[in-house]
């Protein structure tokens, strides 16, 4: 793959570290990955970075090319905007340097190849039995590897990245396979992650199921997974690599988290995506449906024919197939303002509109100032992901309920509890969830009265496979084939 924004190179290479995890690489065909580090790590000034072993400096032209090489050890990267004297020609290796650059310069890894950096101070440079025209005196902007505040090498942010060699290399708190790069914006360093995406997968499928999972279910995350992973190259091109290593993509924490158990349901599904008509599907997944997944344009804007909804029985009983949250009026108030939507002290939350499988898709939400409408997954942008926890849910206020319908919205009043069903609303003193058990609201006051009080099922935006319904799956004998063709409408799975 070629990137068009390029970086300079930092791989670790030597023996290998007395992990439980044998660092061997993939054996699928090598396609390369960038990801951006914007959680594991985040974007900061300064970056810890280093390895037990040597590090190696190479280019992205030639990532098997080894152009200098500094000793095992700590070092922090920092951005590095200064006029040096440099050499004026490039070298193949620091072993090719007279011996003179060797001993008075640092390495300087650029596009056309090694370069060698002097003192940023010319009173200071003293370079015998050296041509005038040997150095130059020219502007800097790279990045600096520093020791003790000592810049030991710099690295030229116009040179790409390489391909993993045979160790991870520490970044911040964690390690990663591959390569490190780093992009610059105004003084402020994202590391990015460059790397074969099988090995990617081995960071990834532990932090998105758990590796004690039956193992189809682990092999068909890893097939939704790597499909995703190949959709999604490039989708981050401006800011210099294709993923995150968070939610907005995918959880990765890289080598620290390897598992022996997901690291095989990795190689046994080697090359193997998910397609829909001979190309490879948008694989979206989330934690816990509710007992429904949702038509990929009610959550999102388009319409894909094999992200369709469904009732999905297999989710159910799995953690957080019920939930419920309160926020008060001022904190309803305060999110909406946080947001940039001020309506004033709020009076009402009402769902306006509702999918065939429940979720809301307007939620209206009356101030004394104005009334203001959020729309789809706007509603957990605003109250916040991982509390409200999906759109499949009922709001009430004190001791009326508001209970969603395929017909819009109805309130019920004396405390009673009214669940979502095919023949209507009815209202019960106990809510029982699709048969997954009972939740009791009148023997137990949850919330004053004043607060507004949100009752849900499943976990994320419900498009897609689910991953507890997926467990539940294989726990009942289906196959990992099973699983996705279940999850995707009417997609084959196959290698690349």
């Amino acid at each position: 793959m070629t990137y068009r924004t390029p970086f300079f190179i930092l791989i670790i290479i030597g023996m290998a570290l007395a992990l439980n995890i044998a660092f061997a690489e993939p054996s699928a065909a090598v396609t390369q990955i960038r990801i951006g580090l914007v959680s594991g790590v985040g974007l900061k000034a300064e970056v810890p970075i280093g390895s037990d072993t040597e590090l190696q400096l190479m280019r992205t032209t030639l990532p098997n090319e080894v152009l200098a090489k500094l000793p095992a050890g700590g070092y922090v990267a920092k951005a590095a905007s200064v006029s040096m004297w440099v050499s004026a020609k490039t070298y193949a290796s620091w072993d090719l340097l007279p011996d003179v650059f060797k001993s008075n310069g640092i390495p300087y890894i650029t596009a056309s190849g090694l370069r060698v950096v002097f003192s940023a101070d010319p009173q200071n440079l003293t370079l015998p039995n050296l041509q005038t025209d040997s150095i130059q005196f020219e502007a800097v902007e790279a990045v600096g590897l520093y020791n003790l505040d000592k810049m030991m090498a710099l690295l030229d942010k116009k040179v790409g990245s390489a391909y993993s060699l045979n160790m991870p290399i520490k970044v911040g708190n964690f390690r990663y396979r591959g390569a490190i790069a780093f992009e610059i914006n105004k003084g402020i360093l994202t590391p990015v992650n460059h790397l074969p995406i099988e090995a990617y997968l081995y960071g990834v499928i532990p932090k998105e199921v758990s590796p004690s999972w039956p193992t189809e279910a682990i092999k068909a995350q890893a097939v939704a997974a790597r499909t995703y992973a190949y959709s999604g190259l490039g989708r981050f091109n401006a800011k210099g690599y294709d993923l995150t290593d968070d939610t907005l993509s995918q959880m990765y924490r890289g080598f620290g988290v390897e598992d022996p158990r997901s690291n095989l349901a990795v190689d046994q599904t080697a090359g193997q995506c998910a397609y829909y008509q001979g190309k490879r599907i948008d694989a979206l997944f989330h934690s816990n449906s509710g007992g429904y997944t949702e038509d990929s344009e009610l959550v999102f804007v388009n319409a894909l024919p094999y992200l369709r909804g469904k009732e999905d029985p297999y989710s159910l009983g799995a953690p957080n197939d019920l939930w419920v949250v309160s926020y008060t009026p001022t904190d309803v108030e305060n999110l909406l303002k946080k947001s940039g939507r001020s309506v004033g002290a709020v009076q009402s939350i009402v769902s306006r509109s509702v999918s065939q499988y429940g979720r809301v898709l307007k939620l209206e939400i009356t101030g004394l100032d104005k009334t203001v409408t959020l729309e789809k997954e706007q509603m957990r942008s605003v109250f916040g992901t991982t509390v409200l926890k999906s759109l499949l849910f009922n709001v009430s206020k004190g001791d009326k309920m508001s209970v969603l319908s395929s017909s819009g919205s109805q309130a019920i009043a004396g405390g009673n509890v009214a669940v979502i069903s095919a023949n209507g609303v009815s209202t019960l003193d106990k809510a029982t969830v699709l048969g997954g058990g009972t939740i009791d609201f009148l023997s137990k006051s949850v919330t004053p009265n004043e607060s507004f009080r949100f009752i849900g099922r499943g976990y994320g935006h419900g498009v897609g496979l689910s991953q507890f319904g997926a467990k539940k799956m294989a726990e009942l004998g289906k196959s990992y084939i099973e699983i996705l063709t279940f999850y995707y409408t009417g997609i084959t799975v196959a290698s690349n």
